[in-house]
Protein backbone atom coordinates (compact mmCIF):
# COMPACT_ATOMS: atom_id res chain seq x y z
CA UNK A 1 0.00 0.00 0.00
CA UNK A 2 1.13 3.63 -0.40
CA UNK A 3 3.38 5.08 2.28
CA UNK A 4 1.29 6.74 4.98
CA UNK A 5 1.85 10.41 5.80
CA UNK A 6 1.05 11.21 9.43
CA UNK A 7 0.62 14.94 9.94
CA UNK A 8 -0.92 17.52 12.27
CA UNK A 9 -4.38 17.04 10.75
CA UNK A 10 -4.70 13.26 10.75
CA UNK A 11 -2.45 12.02 13.56
CA UNK A 12 -5.27 11.22 15.99
CA UNK A 13 -6.45 8.30 13.87
CA UNK A 14 -3.10 6.60 14.51
CA UNK A 15 -3.43 6.80 18.29
CA UNK A 16 -4.67 3.23 18.43
CA UNK A 17 -4.18 1.34 21.66
CA UNK A 18 -1.44 1.52 24.26
CA UNK A 19 2.02 1.08 22.79
CA UNK A 20 4.02 1.47 25.97
CA UNK A 21 6.50 4.32 25.53
CA UNK A 22 7.16 6.30 28.70
CA UNK A 23 10.01 8.54 27.46
CA UNK A 24 13.78 8.21 27.68
CA UNK A 25 13.98 8.69 31.46
CA UNK A 26 17.23 10.66 31.18
CA UNK A 27 17.95 12.95 34.10
CA UNK A 28 19.40 16.42 33.59
CA UNK A 29 22.76 15.03 34.72
CA UNK A 30 22.47 12.15 32.22
CA UNK A 31 21.87 14.64 29.43
CA UNK A 32 24.85 16.76 30.47
CA UNK A 33 27.22 13.80 30.59
CA UNK A 34 25.86 11.66 27.75
CA UNK A 35 27.72 11.54 24.48
CA UNK A 36 26.10 13.75 21.88
CA UNK A 37 26.32 14.63 18.24
CA UNK A 38 29.70 16.32 18.64
CA UNK A 39 31.19 12.98 19.71
CA UNK A 40 30.01 11.15 16.59
CA UNK A 41 32.78 12.37 14.31
CA UNK A 42 30.45 13.24 11.43
CA UNK A 43 29.70 16.71 10.06
CA UNK A 44 26.54 18.60 10.88
CA UNK A 45 24.76 19.08 7.56
CA UNK A 46 22.76 22.34 7.43
CA UNK A 47 19.16 21.69 6.43
CA UNK A 48 19.57 23.92 3.37
CA UNK A 49 22.03 21.33 1.99
CA UNK A 50 19.91 18.25 2.66
CA UNK A 51 18.28 18.01 -0.79
CA UNK A 52 21.67 17.82 -2.50
CA UNK A 53 22.76 15.02 -0.17
CA UNK A 54 19.45 13.17 -0.61
CA UNK A 55 19.86 13.31 -4.40
CA UNK A 56 23.33 11.82 -4.15
CA UNK A 57 22.24 9.04 -1.79
CA UNK A 58 19.20 8.07 -3.86
CA UNK A 59 21.19 7.94 -7.10
CA UNK A 60 23.74 5.71 -5.37
CA UNK A 61 20.99 3.50 -3.89
CA UNK A 62 22.56 4.27 -0.52
CA UNK A 63 19.67 5.44 1.66
CA UNK A 64 18.79 3.32 4.69
CA UNK A 65 15.46 2.46 3.04
CA UNK A 66 17.08 1.38 -0.22
CA UNK A 67 19.73 -0.66 1.57
CA UNK A 68 17.14 -2.35 3.81
CA UNK A 69 14.88 -3.31 0.90
CA UNK A 70 17.76 -4.48 -1.28
CA UNK A 71 19.10 -6.75 1.46
CA UNK A 72 15.70 -7.94 2.69
CA UNK A 73 15.83 -6.39 6.15
CA UNK A 74 12.21 -6.45 7.29
CA UNK A 75 10.70 -4.23 9.94
CA UNK A 76 9.83 -5.62 13.35
CA UNK A 77 6.34 -6.56 14.48
CA UNK A 78 5.74 -6.12 18.18
CA UNK A 79 2.39 -7.89 17.92
CA UNK A 80 0.43 -7.69 21.17
CA UNK A 81 3.47 -6.66 23.20
CA UNK A 82 3.89 -3.22 24.77
CA UNK A 83 7.57 -3.25 23.84
CA UNK A 84 7.83 -0.43 21.26
CA UNK A 85 10.45 1.16 23.55
CA UNK A 86 12.76 -1.78 22.85
CA UNK A 87 11.63 -2.59 19.28
CA UNK A 88 12.74 0.78 17.90
CA UNK A 89 16.34 0.65 19.19
CA UNK A 90 16.50 -3.05 18.28
CA UNK A 91 15.80 -2.15 14.65
CA UNK A 92 18.52 0.51 14.92
CA UNK A 93 20.90 -2.31 15.88
CA UNK A 94 19.79 -4.38 12.89
CA UNK A 95 20.44 -1.44 10.57
CA UNK A 96 23.81 -0.72 12.17
CA UNK A 97 24.84 -4.34 11.61
CA UNK A 98 23.65 -4.18 8.01
CA UNK A 99 25.62 -1.00 7.32
CA UNK A 100 28.74 -2.41 9.00
CA UNK A 101 28.71 -5.93 7.59
CA UNK A 102 26.32 -6.02 4.62
CA UNK A 103 24.54 -8.88 6.39
CA UNK A 104 21.02 -9.11 7.76
CA UNK A 105 20.71 -9.90 11.46
CA UNK A 106 17.35 -10.61 13.07
CA UNK A 107 17.37 -9.55 16.70
CA UNK A 108 14.85 -10.31 19.42
CA UNK A 109 13.42 -7.27 21.24
CA UNK A 110 12.03 -9.58 23.91
CA UNK A 111 15.53 -10.86 24.71
CA UNK A 112 16.17 -7.43 26.24
CA UNK A 113 12.68 -6.23 27.15
CA UNK A 114 11.61 -9.35 29.04
CA UNK A 115 14.56 -9.44 31.48
CA UNK A 116 14.30 -5.68 32.00
CA UNK A 117 10.62 -5.94 32.92
CA UNK A 118 10.77 -9.16 34.92
CA UNK A 119 9.02 -11.03 32.08
CA UNK A 120 5.94 -8.80 32.18
CA UNK A 121 4.26 -7.34 29.09
CA UNK A 122 4.40 -3.70 30.14
CA UNK A 123 5.62 -0.42 28.71
CA UNK A 124 9.00 1.06 29.44
CA UNK A 125 11.53 3.83 29.03
CA UNK A 126 13.67 3.96 25.91
CA UNK A 127 16.83 4.48 27.94
CA UNK A 128 16.24 1.14 29.72
CA UNK A 129 16.65 -0.68 26.41
CA UNK A 130 19.68 1.40 25.42
CA UNK A 131 21.42 0.74 28.75
CA UNK A 132 20.72 -2.99 28.45
CA UNK A 133 22.14 -3.16 24.91
CA UNK A 134 25.37 -1.54 26.09
CA UNK A 135 25.89 -3.95 29.00
CA UNK A 136 24.29 -7.21 27.91
CA UNK A 137 23.40 -7.09 24.19
CA UNK A 138 20.67 -8.87 22.25
CA UNK A 139 19.89 -12.40 21.17
CA UNK A 140 19.21 -13.34 17.59
CA UNK A 141 15.70 -14.62 16.92
CA UNK A 142 17.02 -18.11 16.17
CA UNK A 143 17.86 -18.29 19.88
CA UNK A 144 15.07 -16.16 21.36
CA UNK A 145 11.87 -15.53 19.32
CA UNK A 146 11.16 -11.84 18.75
CA UNK A 147 8.10 -11.49 21.01
CA UNK A 148 8.67 -14.36 23.45
CA UNK A 149 8.25 -12.91 26.94
CA UNK A 150 9.24 -16.27 28.34
CA UNK A 151 11.77 -17.26 31.01
CA UNK A 152 12.59 -20.49 29.15
CA UNK A 153 14.85 -18.48 26.85
CA UNK A 154 16.71 -16.78 29.67
CA UNK A 155 19.47 -19.38 29.75
CA UNK A 156 23.16 -19.14 30.54
CA UNK A 157 23.90 -19.99 26.92
CA UNK A 158 21.71 -17.19 25.61
CA UNK A 159 23.22 -14.71 28.05
CA UNK A 160 26.65 -15.57 26.67
CA UNK A 161 25.46 -15.27 23.07
CA UNK A 162 24.11 -11.78 23.73
CA UNK A 163 27.60 -10.47 24.43
CA UNK A 164 28.45 -10.78 20.72
CA UNK A 165 25.65 -8.33 19.92
CA UNK A 166 26.21 -5.39 22.25
CA UNK A 167 26.10 -1.78 21.15
CA UNK A 168 29.32 0.19 21.57
CA UNK A 169 27.80 3.60 22.20
CA UNK A 170 24.70 5.76 22.07
CA UNK A 171 24.48 9.44 21.25
CA UNK A 172 21.74 11.77 22.47
CA UNK A 173 20.55 14.13 19.71
CA UNK A 174 19.22 17.55 20.61
CA UNK A 175 18.13 19.18 17.36
CA UNK A 176 16.37 18.46 14.08
CA UNK A 177 19.58 19.14 12.12
CA UNK A 178 21.46 16.65 14.28
CA UNK A 179 18.82 14.01 13.63
CA UNK A 180 18.79 14.66 9.89
CA UNK A 181 22.57 14.68 9.68
CA UNK A 182 22.76 11.27 11.39
CA UNK A 183 20.13 9.72 9.14
CA UNK A 184 21.75 11.11 5.98
CA UNK A 185 25.05 9.60 7.19
CA UNK A 186 23.39 6.17 7.36
CA UNK A 187 22.93 6.23 11.14
CA UNK A 188 19.39 5.30 12.32
CA UNK A 189 17.77 7.03 15.26
CA UNK A 190 15.48 5.71 17.99
CA UNK A 191 12.81 8.41 18.24
CA UNK A 192 10.25 8.70 21.03
CA UNK A 193 6.97 10.61 20.68
CA UNK A 194 4.95 11.48 23.74
CA UNK A 195 1.89 12.40 21.62
CA UNK A 196 1.92 8.86 20.24
CA UNK A 197 3.08 7.04 23.40
CA UNK A 198 5.29 5.29 20.90
CA UNK A 199 8.89 4.89 19.79
CA UNK A 200 9.96 4.31 16.17
CA UNK A 201 13.13 4.19 14.09
CA UNK A 202 14.13 7.24 12.06
CA UNK A 203 15.53 6.10 8.71
CA UNK A 204 15.17 8.82 6.08
CA UNK A 205 14.52 12.41 5.04
CA UNK A 206 12.26 13.23 2.08
CA UNK A 207 13.62 15.63 -0.53
CA UNK A 208 11.82 18.97 -0.62
CA UNK A 209 9.37 18.53 2.25
CA UNK A 210 12.01 17.21 4.68
CA UNK A 211 9.41 14.93 6.17
CA UNK A 212 10.88 12.24 8.39
CA UNK A 213 10.74 8.67 7.11
CA UNK A 214 10.30 6.20 9.95
CA UNK A 215 10.15 2.44 10.17
CA UNK A 216 7.55 1.21 12.60
CA UNK A 217 7.30 -2.01 14.61
CA UNK A 218 3.80 -2.96 13.44
CA UNK A 219 4.77 -5.45 10.73
CA UNK A 220 5.42 -5.41 6.99
CA UNK A 221 1.72 -4.99 6.11
CA UNK A 222 1.49 -1.61 7.87
CA UNK A 223 1.87 1.35 5.49
CA UNK A 224 4.60 0.59 2.92
CA UNK A 225 6.56 -2.38 4.30
CA UNK A 226 6.62 -0.65 7.67
CA UNK A 227 7.84 2.70 6.31
CA UNK A 228 5.80 5.87 6.84
CA UNK A 229 6.31 9.63 6.90
CA UNK A 230 5.92 12.03 9.80
CA UNK A 231 5.15 15.57 8.68
CA UNK A 232 4.75 18.97 10.31
CA UNK A 233 5.18 19.08 14.07
CA UNK A 234 4.59 15.31 14.25
CA UNK A 235 8.20 14.70 13.17
CA UNK A 236 9.66 16.60 16.13
CA UNK A 237 10.59 13.83 18.58
CA UNK A 238 10.64 14.30 22.33
CA UNK A 239 13.71 12.05 22.51
CA UNK A 240 16.13 10.95 19.82
CA UNK A 241 19.18 8.71 20.22
CA UNK A 242 21.62 7.50 17.55
CA UNK A 243 23.08 3.99 17.56
CA UNK A 244 26.10 3.81 15.29
CA UNK A 245 28.00 0.58 15.82
CA UNK A 246 28.11 -2.74 17.58
CA UNK A 247 30.72 -5.18 18.89
CA UNK A 248 32.87 -6.48 16.04
CA UNK A 249 32.05 -10.01 14.92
Amino acid sequence: MPELIINDENYKQYLVGFRGYYGMWLSDEDRRTAKGFGDLGIPLIPEREWDEVIDMLEKSQATIRQLSLARGLECLDQGSSNYCWVNAPTHCCEIARLVETGRVFSYSPASAGAPIKGFRNVGGWGSQALDYFLEYGLNETVDWPANAIDRRYYTTENQQKKLAHKTLERYVLNSWEERGSCILAGIPTADGYNWWSHEVTGVGIVKGSHDLRIRNSWGMSWSDKGFALLSGSRKQADDSVAITSMVAL
